[in-house]
């Protein structure tokens, strides 16, 4: 595999945000990128942390996917 420097890193990461769904890229950013707690990512949110926890598992694995397939593809 080859080495990213960390401006490519970032550009990366955030051109695989920009392809999440909306409902998961909000997830994905109040609590992996802006570290909001929980409870208040769900009130903005309007969802129960049931379904956030399923969203976030969602975005992270479209995430890993996509940086994966930037970086080694």
């Amino acid at each position: 595999s080859r080495r990213l420097d960390d401006d490519e890193l970032r550009q990366i990461i955030e051109d695989c945000r920009q392809r999440l769904p909306p409902t998961l890229a909000g997830a994905f950013v109040l609590r992996d990128v802006d570290d909001i707690p929980t409870d208040e990512a769900c009130k903005i949110l309007g969802i129960t942390p049931t379904n956030l926890a399923v969203r976030l598992h969602r975005a992270r694995l479209a995430m890993r996917g996509c940086v994966e397939s930037k970086w080694l593809g």
